[in-house]
């Protein structure tokens, strides 16, 4: 028994320094080649465009699978990559990019994705954009491009059902696009017309004058009166609003917001105004205030004596004007 147990105890040290061995090798082995392929700083094998698989289906709506791979010295890796498909697809399944197999100073790494169809006719030229670690610690990372093939693209089949908007888009009748020499012939042809109604464009009428401004409202309030719309009460107040306004224009008088003897009291050093226009005033307000205020008796011939009365004043006072429109 002592012997077999000498035996087995022989064949695990054994076993146990050959695993040892076999572990320094590979470290060894592994840095070895790590280290030497920072001297293969210009040996990055990338292909130029990605391989199309035998199964593609280039119509609208069919699967195309595409998948590559390159080679890249051990000491560099994959820090971000991207796509972006050509006009006429859309991306079918997300590319994924994986390491393959690796050699003494070589990684292999392997990538595949698929595009759908969307457009018939020839696609546009689609990108594979791959960001490498940097190949020293001062260098910056490194960008490579790789291109998705131009694919010929069939016509959606009879029947085949349209389970996304891309492919009801692409159903309907394709869009051309616009040459910017469409645009420079169009852009020509719009300048006559151009030109034409600036030519006939009709000049905006002058504003009203403040007189002009005054009456119309008078006649309107006159309307209103007497079609009954509006109360005897609430025409004299309109008339007694108008004045004030047409005097704070006219005369630079604060009249908003000032009672009737403030306003009053403002007026009376304004020589421009009448001696009877001023008479006419201080009656009517001090009497359009009695009105308002204390319900003084009014009736629609007392409104339109007060309307034609204002119509004089704004008449009387108003700038001289060289044309009426």
């Amino acid at each position: 028994m002592s012997g077999e147990k000498q035996l087995m105890k022989k064949f695990w040290i054994i076993l146990l320094c050959l695993l040892l061995a076999a572990a320094v090798f590979y470290l060894l082995w592994s840095g070895s080649g790590f280290l030497l392929s920072k001297r293969e700083l210009s040996k990055i094998e990338l292909p130029q465009e990605v391989r199309i698989l035998p199964s593609a289906s280039a119509v609208v709506g069919g699967i195309v699978p595409f998948q590559g791979e390159f080679r890249l010295p051990r000491y560099r890796e994959i820090i971000h990559f991207s796509i972006t498909p050509g006009k006429g697809t859309v991306i079918a399944r997300p590319m994924t990019v994986k390491k393959a197999k690796s050699s003494w100073k070589y990684n292999t790494w392997l990538f595949e994705g698929s595009l759908c169809c969307i457009r018939p006719g020839e696609s546009k030229t689609g990108t594979i954009t791959l960001e490498l670690s940097p190949a020293s610690a001062e260098a910056p990372p490194e960008k490579f491009i790789i291109t998705i093939p131009v694919l010929k693209i069939g016509e959606l089949s009879p029947g085949a059902e349209i389970s996304t908007p891309e492919l009801a888009s692409a159903a309907a009748p394709p869009v051309k696009d616009i040459s910017p020499w469409h645009l420079l012939w169009l852009l020509l042809l719009l300048i006559p017309l151009f030109y034409w109604l600036l030519k006939k464009r009709k000049q905006l009428p002058p504003p009203l004058s403040l007189r002009r401004r005054t009456l119309n409202a008078l006649d309107s309030l006159r309307t209103e009166v007497h079609a009954r719309r509006m109360s005897a009460k609430e025409g004299i107040a309109g008339v007694s609003d108008l004045l004030r306004l047409y005097l704070e224009e006219r005369y630079a008088l604060p009249a908003s917001g000032k009672t009737t003897p403030e306003f009053l009291s403002e007026m009376e050093f304004t020589a421009a105004i009448p001696g009877q226009a001023g008479s006419f005033l201080k009656n009517f307000l001090n009497a359009a205030d009695m009105i308002k205020f204390a319900q003084a008796p009014c009736d629609a011939p007392a409104v339109t004596t007060a309307i034609n009365s204002a119509v004089e004043l704004v008449e009387n006072t108003s700038e001289p004007e060289k044309e009426e429109k």
